[in-house]
């Protein structure tokens, strides 16, 4: 019959209903005893200290980061005893996805039992509880604000009920409501809509609504209920699948402190052991081993059920990653880091091989990853964020993605749409009618697959799976007109994947992407919070040159001392910590666990000292750990001396008589320098208004401009304001032009020309330095910023031709197209670099270096380096204060690949090491026949004595290569990135050839 008279709205009434009516009442709790909590991580039981006081159904409570016990012995009525039971408790306001506001775990007989908030309010005792009384305790924290200024979070209980759950009931609320919204999604005239109209309008005429919760009422839901599943068999199902699996994204730090995600895992995890004891065919996902190292230490009764059902094969260990890190920022070394730890970690407690990398909400993905991920043993990347893009849409959904050295991984996107914006997809998915059919309505590359995956639950801020997904998923399987569905493993579902990749049983077009994924959002994540970007740059150089300090010395205990350094970087490359997205407290925390690591390299470094160098007073020994020649002007005491092309991995102990005392002469302010170099020249503002390379005879700048001048430009993005960084940003543009003082002196050197401006209540100092012994100018610069929403960026406007610019990143440096030709193009107004970005043309080319900075934008030929960006939200006071940066100029008549480029941007981030005392050690140990090779690391490898050498090649250059060690070894072998072997083990000389921007990574044996 014809589905009118209101016959939907009428419909969704009553299921709402039946939402409550499948809900026997047994008996209410009315009040508990309350005791207040300190919120450290792991407590079990309240403070015998802290005095108790009374709570009752409709009291409220309040506050910021609050946590309270609510505590109460439950009597089991005797009509109850031995029957399962179910609590109802609604205590406070949960956001969608965990973000915010209240969460509670509840502990049953003193053990951690399951989560509870606004979104997983049913709490499921089984017989064998419910035959003596329980001891009920629920840990509530009151949550965080969401970012911003603290503000205080009220709540209040509003329920604490205890009933019987009537299952036909219950199952008939489901497949009502899921029939009612499959009819939603259909289109008209598909003639499953017109069958599933009849069919719930017959179900529902079945049930006696007359008086509600009685017998005949439970008798008469029943019977629709078998009438339904008599009904409907998944008949008329298009040939598609669905796989879907369980998951809770877990944001290890952002609108909340790591300890507080200590505890989001703890609620989390035992929600998932608890509904894998009700659903046997529950599949879960959980990524990043971090979260696991917290949870094992926290609570080792949840990481033991965890473990068991790993070994059962419910729930699936992986990721790869030891936390979902950054892709723009983190360094290459590190992100290698990120998956040795995270996979060395999941094979040791669970034996399980991670073969796929899952990070679904990472800001932009590096044109290194694939080659990191392949020799990795990794051969599928998942992710959805790109899905976020503002500008244009990726063609494709799955795809083999061509990295930086012309290694493929397959890629796919999980298409699951986002509610609140179906152009989004997302990992936070549901089973829903919605969702299964939407993720095939959004796929893009139904010519060649059919099968797609959903990962399932409320996440971010953890949360997951809760009954209703379960239960939703059972009422999709059986409904006519949706795509088929099964729970599944994501290891599983990857592995079809790349089969019907490779053998394309439907003749579909198969996608290569070659090139970076950029995200074209959230570009304001590449400047905000400069404290953390700048010292994570710092890190990783240190770790470095701690690991081949330690295998200089032969120090064994090295690798097992900065494992908990590692941990502490790799945690703060996290993709909502390093962007800058997080809220201000999580920046404290991890300055202090930054001076932790600083500490524990240091005690290494000490250590290894010992082996390598003798105690001499006064004596001080430089050690080029670079791979290339360094200079440098060293100090100490009040006297210096120039270092001139030190070789690399060479270390000179400076003798007395070298040392000199520097005769520094102050010069007139004449608004212009000369060097052998360079003649600058500048006007009253202290903007550069020329730069003239001598020695190639040319002007720098355009004619008319100005270089090294700070822009300042509004910043107030529509949303996400540390996130974002828009287009329209250089509507409204302010330039630093009060210049308070400039004076400039000379040594034997360098000249120094010393800058000071005021821009409002900002601060800027600066030393532009011209060297006497490289064309590098540095402009070391010291910005007490006091700014709101604003973005503070250094321009040179360069008198290059060019359509282009290369950028450094990880494992090399990718070329991008600096016109607007396209929207493409247009949407990379802002990009990332690490050391470097440089504009050539033929002949001659200038490269602008800095030492802690990421974010670059490049139009019209003028380069700019973004400095510093003060949003509101999250962080309500991010970057205030004093900030330290120093950027350079370096021109080069050569090439990029033939110049010094690459020498100087190592010499700007990682000079020599200053070491106390004399050498005593070889000198030298380490050398290659040709110049592109980069040491990325050098280490005792995690499972022998043998030392760990990667490289990689850094000029876009192929061919052979030589190597020379004065290191301690009898044979050589290649490996991958996980250290183990794929090569034959060789004798003699290392020698190899390699691919443009290759990475390769060798065992040295003892």
């Amino acid at each position: 019959m014809p589905f009118d008279f209101h016959h939907a709205d009428r419909l969704k009434k009553q299921i709402g209903q039946l939402s409550e009516l499948r809900y026997q009442p047994v008996c209410s709790i009315d009040s508990f005893c309350a005791y207040h909590d300190k919120g450290e991580n792991g407590v079990r039981l309240p403070d015998p200290s802290e005095p108790p006081f009374q709570l009752n159904l409709g009291d409220h409570w309040k506050g910021w980061d609050q946590y309270l016990w609510l505590c109460t012995e439950l009597d089991i009525p005797e009509a109850c005893q031995g029957k399962e039971l179910v609590g109802i408790f609604d205590f406070g306001i949960t956001g969608a996805g965990n973000n915010s506001h209240f969460e509670s775990l509840i502990f049953v007989n003193d053990e951690p039992y399951q989560g509870v908030d606004s979104n997983h309010q049913e709490v499921f005792f089984p017989p064998e509880l419910t035959k003596k009384p329980l001891s009920l305790r629920f840990r509530l924290w009151s949550g965080l604000n969401g970012g911003g200024p603290h503000t205080v979070i009220e709540h209040q209980l509003r329920r604490a009920d205890i009933a019987i759950l009537d299952r036909p009931t219950d199952e008939f609320y489901f497949m009502t409501r899921n029939m009612l919204e499959t009819i939603e999604e259909l289109p008209d005239n598909d003639p499953t809509q017109g069958f599933l109209k009849n069919t719930l309008l017959a179900a529902f005429r079945m049930v006696d609504f007359s008086y509600p919760r009685s017998e005949d009422f439970y008798a008469s839901t029943k019977r629709a209920n078998d009438y339904l599943n008599q009904t409907l068999q998944g008949q008329d199902k298009p040939n598609i699948n669905v796989s879907l699996v369980g998951h809770t994204h877990i944001d290890v730090a952002w609108l909340w402190r790591y300890r507080h995600t200590r505890e989001k895992c703890a609620r989390s995890f035992s929600t998932v052991n608890r509904l894998m004891k009700q659903y046997e065919n529950y599949q879960f996902l959980q990524s990043q081993a971090q979260v696991y190292d917290f949870i094992r230490q926290d609570y080792p009764d949840i990481y033991s059920q965890i473990k068991e059902l790993v070994q059962a094969g419910r729930w699936e260990p992986s990721g790869s990653m030891w936390v979902e890190c950054d892709c723009n920022l983190s360094g290459g070394e590190s992100i290698v880091r990120q998956i040795l730890y995270g996979k060395r970690f999941f094979e040791r407690e669970f034996g399980y091989e991670n073969d796929f990398l899952w990070l679904p909400d990472v800001f932009g993905y590096s044109w290194a990853l694939p080659q990191i991920l392949k020799k990795s043993g990794i051969d599928t990347f998942v992710t959805t964020k790109i899905s976020w893009n503002d500008t244009n849409k990726l063609p494709y959904d799955t795809f083999y993605w061509r990295g930086i050295d012309g290694t493929e991984v397959t890629t796919h996107f999980i298409t699951a749409p986002e509610r609140f914006n179906s152009r989004y997809y997302t990992y936070n998915g549901k089973t829903d009618p919605y969702s299964v059919k939407g993720v095939w309505d959004a796929y893009q590359n139904k010519d060649t697959n059919t099968d797609l995956l959903i990962a399932y639950g409320y996440g971010d801020g953890g949360g997951g799976v809760n009954r209703d997904m379960l239960e939703t998923m059972r009422c999709v399987a059986k409904m006519p007109g949706l795509p088929h569905v099964r729970s599944e493993h994501v290891r599983d579902y990857l592995k079809r994947l790349n089969h019907t990749m490779a053998e394309n049983p439907r003749g579909g077009y198969i996608p290569t992407w070659d090139g970076e994924l950029y995200l074209e959002f959230h570009r304001g994540t590449y400047t905000s919070q400069a404290y953390n970007k700048k010292t994570n740059r710092r890190m990783e150089f240190a770790m470095r040159n701690a690991e081949l300090l330690a295998v200089l010395a032969s120090n064994q205990e090295a690798s097992t001392a900065l494992y908990p350094a590692w941990k502490i970087i790799l945690r703060n490359q996290f993709h909502d910590v390093i962007p800058g997205s997080s809220i201000h407290e999580v920046y404290e925390d991890s300055r202090e666990e930054y001076a932790q690591a600083e500490q524990m390299i240091k005690t290494v470094n000490d250590q290894s000292l010992n082996g390598i160098t003798r105690p001499e007073d006064g004596a001080l020994t430089v050690f080029n750990t670079s791979s290339w020649k360094q200079s440098e002007v060293i100090t100490q005491n009040g006297k210096q001396v120039l270092v001139q092309d030190l070789p690399p991995f060479t270390a000179r102990t400076i003798g007395d008589e070298e040392w000199s005392a520097p005769d520094v002469v102050a010069l007139p302010n004449q608004g212009k320098v000369e060097t052998e170099f360079y003649q600058i020249l500048w006007d009253e503002n202290g903007h550069l208004t020329s730069i003239y390379d001598r020695s190639a005879g040319r002007e720098l700048l355009q004619k008319g401009t100005a270089g090294n001048v700070f822009q300042l430009f509004e910043d107030k993005p529509r949303e996400f304001d540390a996130w974002e960084l828009e287009a329209s940003f250089a509507d409204k543009m302010d330039c630093v032009t009060d210049l308070r003082d400039i004076s400039i002196e000379q040594d034997a050197f360098a000249t120094t020309v010393h800058f000071v401006w005021k821009y409002k209540n900002t601060t800027i100092t600066q030393n532009m330095k011209l060297y006497s012994f490289s064309r590098r100018i540095d402009f070391q610069t010291e910005i007490d910023w006091q700014e709101r929403e604003k973005i503070l960026k250094v321009s040179f406007p360069l008198d290059i031709r060019a359509t282009s610019a290369r950028f450094d990143i990880q494992f090399g440096s990718i070329e991008r197209p600096i016109t607007r030709n396209t929207s493409w193009e247009a949407a990379k107004f802002e990009v990332v670099g690490h050391k470097w970005a440089d504009l050539s043309e033929s002949g001659y080319g200038v490269a602008l270096l800095n030492d802690c900075k990421y974010g670059y934008d490049v139009k019209d030929s003028v380069l700019r380096l973004s400095l510093l960006k003060a949003s509101n939200f999250p962080d309500y006071d991010a970057d205030r204060g004093l900030q330290t940066v120093t950027y350079s100029l370096f021109p080069h008549e050569e090439a990029w690949f033939e110049s010094d480029l690459e020498r100087e941007a190592w010499t700007l981030n990682n000079p020599m090491l200053k070491l106390p005392g004399t050498w005593n050690a070889p000198t030298s140990f380490l050398s290659f026949d040709r110049d592109g090779i980069c040491v990325d690391a050098v280490k005792k490898a995690e499972d022998s004595d043998s030392i760990v050498l990667r490289v990689h090649e850094c000029s876009g250059k192929r061919g052979q290569v030589n190597g020379t060690f004065n290191l301690p070894y009898s044979a050589w072998q290649e490996c991958d990135l996980m250290e183990r072997p794929c090569g034959e083990s060789q004798t003699g000389s290392l020698s190899f050839t390699i691919k443009p921007f290759e990475i390769k990574t060798f065992l040295l044996h003892p």
